[in-house]
């Protein structure tokens, strides 16, 4: 699963370019903002179950040291061994009519009992199927949550049984709860259910992890469970289903509806189990002869080989890389809207939250491809071999974080890959703040609480310390002859370990202990001196020892002289205090400890930085990282000497280096303003979109605008950009092609703006274009604005664009402006007939406002009964207006 707040937090780690990229963080944080309204509901009831569980008789043998609850692998005492369902859906009430075949065997011991998670079913019927075909109604037990079953006899080990289960499931009627990892715990769910909101989809799909899919068929909801699946699916004959496995056919009924009948062949975890309905769009390719499809919204149906065109040579390259072939019969990737998590990795059946939307020129701004790798990855670590429990998450989720890099080195080449690691340290680094647990942990709240940067991102880091201890060939034969042995089982961490054990022919308990079964990471500062040809490097582990294991650390000190020349020392660091004596025999200019960024960690030097070490680090020290810290740097250090340096990594061969360095060049402190003016122009016509983007921003500035505007050839030179800028596929640089326009040009922007379609134009864009038009407000411009706000199909972006552009604008704009009134019309449009209750309270909250709230228009309409308004949020501004004209 890729969470949706790591997506976010990594979107915000990014530069802010423009208005644009403001936009989107925006439409993000109304998604995080809901979530954690969630987490918070969901954090007090943890503390409730925290204080019931240490308060009870006895428990103390099962609370951690840290007040945490022991989480054991869940006992099983029957094996599922066979699922079959025949669903179909009641669409107003939001229910799901099945059936359901399960075919058992005791685990082991003699039972005479299952148990079975159904989360608010109403049972109708229950039944042993004989193996002559006649059935017995078995008594049973159930409490909403746990089915106990009373079969008709005690059956050993060696005997199977069939259990027939009639059902209505009701995922609308249980209480909601939810986190960080999963919003929502309904595990089905119904979009637009009754129709009634414009431009939204009618859709239903699943969410099962981490044990939700229980909430619309029985099973023993456990990743600890393996069984295979079919699946027969009624839906009115205007919708494509996608499930698990293979498609065997399809039957049309006389009543307009069809049924869709799946199997899966290869056993699987319930929580894996998926379908989706919905009016999708289907792009059909294929890898070595087998099905590789993307279903979307008809409208973005046409870029779905831009969006996903890359699976199959993802395919490849695992296949290849581990040794073991994609294990489906299938691959299929959907996307659908409202999804309560990033993706999730159901066998064959991934579904993508619908951020995945996006047109070829979005995707010049930024793709998601991370995440299609993530979930197909999962196919060989999670789905194919899966983690006994919760606690062994990282089998999972670190493998399908770190297959991000193992996808970038091969496609993009090592600098992009060991900048997505270096972001992964980052995440992780910035959660151990106050988040300081152990990768694999048997104590924690709920399962929730394991969807983490530790589990995620500081899994990664991780496996790829492992893989340059190891090194390359025993990294993947290892994962090789792991996948091999646990093929469709479960697996915890320690048989991982003994895998890479029998490979190496070395004890790794002590790297599986630092890394993975202790919380922390080192803290290391070191220093160096030379005599002679000898250059002795001191480094010391700082972390806290009482919190921290003390880290047996390898890695490489790169030595580097003025020239550049530089040599290489494999070391291995096994106390505290150590100190390297290196031959060197010219004159230490630099000295880097790993230089190679194999470790997760905080490497500290003592040395003091300069300008010229940097200077030495950013053109000779070689890797991501040691580029990427030079530049930082350079830039918080600004001097002629740094800016000569900076100015070189304009032309780095990576972008993002590129545009970190034209991001930090300072055009107030330079000596050189020509000279960096000179260059950001260069760079507005870059390979890549986001340079030319930031570069183009840079002749927005007023100050920049004062410097150049009376300077005939900067005129002709900014024009020649703007009109390259509005003619660019990037919106990203459009955007700023744009702002720069109303700058230089105002209007020829103006002009510009008002041709835009809001069902047309990509609303990051247009998000751009209102807050021109608010800028020069007239009649015309203030009608064209609400036109667009109006416009727009999406409720988060018309709550942003209210929210932020219109409302922050609006604050400069005195109340008699000729284009107010437009405005408040507008407003009042929307107060009256948008579905989206947020929406209208938020227009409702603009005109509440001083400045606004004593027009006769706002007035009179605050006057008028609202007796029908039904959300309370909005009433309540309703009653505190008449209070107000009282």
């Amino acid at each position: 699963m890729r969470k949706l707040w790591i997506i976010i937090i990594s979107a915000l780690w990014l530069i802010n370019l423009t208005s644009c990229e403001a936009y989107l963080q925006a439409r993000q944080a109304r998604k995080l903002e809901k979530t954690m309204e969630k987490e918070l509901q969901s954090v007090e009831k943890e503390e409730g179950v925290k204080e019931f569980e240490a308060n009870q008789e006895g428990a103390e043998s099962n609370i951690h040291p840290n007040g945490l609850p022991y989480r054991p692998v869940r006992t099983r005492t029957n094996d599922i061994l066979h699922t079959k369902l025949a669903i179909s859906f009641d669409w107003k009430n939001r229910r799901v009519q099945g059936k359901a075949w399960l075919t058992v065997k005791p685990y082991f011991y003699p039972v005479s009992f299952l148990e079975l998670d159904a989360q608010t079913f109403d049972i109708h019927a229950l039944e042993l199927i004989k193996p002559d075909g006649t059935r017995q109604k078995l008594k049973y037990e159930y409490d909403n949550k746990l089915l106990k079953i009373t079969l008709d006899k005690t059956y050993s080990a060696s005997e199977e049984y069939q259990i027939y289960i009639d059902y209505t499931a009701k995922p609308y009627e249980k209480p909601e709860g939810g986190g960080f990892a999963v919003t929502s715990d309904r595990g089905l769910f119904f979009i637009n259910h009754d129709g009634s909101q414009k431009n939204v989809p009618q859709q239903i799909w699943t969410q099962g992890e981490t044990s939700w899919n229980s909430c619309w068929f029985p099973t023993f909801d456990h990743p600890s469970e393996k069984t295979t699946e079919e699946i027969e699916i009624t839906v009115d004959n205007k919708f494509v289903t996608i499930s698990n496995g293979a498609k065997i056919k399809s039957e049309v009924h006389p009543d307009g509806t069809r049924t869709d009948y799946w199997k899966m062949e290869k056993p699987h975890s319930p929580y894996l189990f998926a379908l989706a309905v919905g009016e999708f769009g289907e792009y059909k390719d294929t890898w070595r002869g087998k099905e590789v499809n993307y279903y979307l919204e008809k409208k973005y149906a046409p870029y779905a080989k831009a969006i996903f065109g890359n699976t199959p040579e993802m395919l490849e390259f695992f296949s290849t890389r581990l040794g073991v072939d994609y294990p489906w019969e299938k691959y299929a990737q959907v996307v659908v809207r409202e999804f309560v998590s990033g993706a999730m990795e159901n066998t064959t059946c991934t579904i993508f939250f619908d951020e995945m939307n996006m047109d070829d020129r979005e995707l010049l701004d930024g793709d998601h491809e991370d995440i299609i790798a993530h979930e197909l990855f999962h196919h060989w670590f999670g789905d194919y071999v899966t983690c006994e429990s919760y606690a062994n998450l990282a089998l999972n989720e670190s493998f399908a974080s770190y297959s991000e890099y193992l996808w970038d080195e091969h496609k993009y080449g090592k600098d992009k890959a060991d900048a997505h690691l270096y972001d992964d340290m980052m995440a992780y680094m910035m959660e151990a703040n106050w988040k300081k647990v152990p990768i694999i942990r048997f104590h924690y709240n709920n399962e929730d609480d394991m969807f983490d940067a530790h589990s995620y991102q500081k899994g990664a880091c991780v496996l790829h310390t492992l893989r340059n201890y190891v090194g390359d060939s025993a990294f993947f034969v290892s994962l090789n002859r792991y996948l091999n042995q646990y093929a469709m089982k479960n697996a915890e961490i320690h048989q991982l370990r003994i895998v890479f054990e029998e490979t190496t022919g070395e004890d790794l308990n002590w790297f599986f202990n630092q890394w993975f079964l202790s919380p922390g990471h080192p803290e290391v500062e070191y220093d160096y001196n030379q005599i002679d040809k000898k250059v002795a490097v001191t480094a010391r582990q700082v972390q806290s020892l009482t919190e921290n294991p003390l880290f047996r650390l390898k890695f490489r000190i790169q030595v580097t002289d003025e020239a550049g020349k530089s040599v290489y020392y494999p070391v291995e660091m096994l106390t505290q205090d150590t100190t390297f004596t290196l031959s060197f025999s010219g004159k230490a200019a630099n000295v880097i400890l790993d230089s190679d960024g194999v470790l997760l960690g905080e490497m500290k030097r003592l040395d003091g930085f300069t300008s010229s070490k940097m200077r030495n680090q950013y053109l000779y020290g070689g890797g991501f990282r040691s580029r990427s810290e030079a530049i930082d740097y350079l830039s918080s250090e600004y001097s002629p000497e740094s800016e000569k340096t900076l100015l070189e990594a304009t032309r780095d061969p990576y972008a993002p280096l590129r545009l970190n360095a034209l991001a930090t060049l300072d055009y107030g402190k330079s000596k050189q303003k020509d000279v960096l003016l000179g260059r950001a122009f260069e760079m507005t016509k870059d390979s890549d979109a986001l340079v030319r983007s930031l570069a183009t921003s840079i002749f927005k500035e007023k100050a920049i605008y004062n410097k150049l505007q009376s300077s005939p050839e900067w005129r002709t030179k900014v024009d020649s950009l703007i009109h390259r800028a509005l003619n660019d596929r990037s919106y990203s640089v459009l955007g700023n092609g744009l702002a720069v326009a109303n700058v230089w040009n105002k209007p020829l922007a103006e002009a510009f703006v008002l041709k835009l379609d809001p069902k047309k134009d990509n609303s990051s864009f247009l998000f751009t274009g209102i807050g021109v038009l608010l800028e020069n407000l007239s009649e015309i411009n203030a009608k064209k604005v609400m036109e667009i706000i109006q416009g727009l199909e999406e409720g988060n972006e018309k709550f942003y664009i209210l929210n932020t552009s219109l409302r922050i604008r609006l604050d400069d704009v005195p109340a008699n402006d000729p284009g107010v009134k437009s405005v408040m019309e507008g407003l009042i449009k929307i107060a009256e007939n948008e579905e989206d209750a947020d929406i209208r309270a938020v227009a409702l909250d603009i005109m509440m406002g001083d400045k606004f709230f004593s027009l006769p228009i706002v007035k009179a309409f605050f006057m008028q009964s609202h007796e029908q308004e039904k959300n309370e949020k909005v009433s309540r501004i309703y009653r505190e207006a008449k209070k107000k004209l009282q």
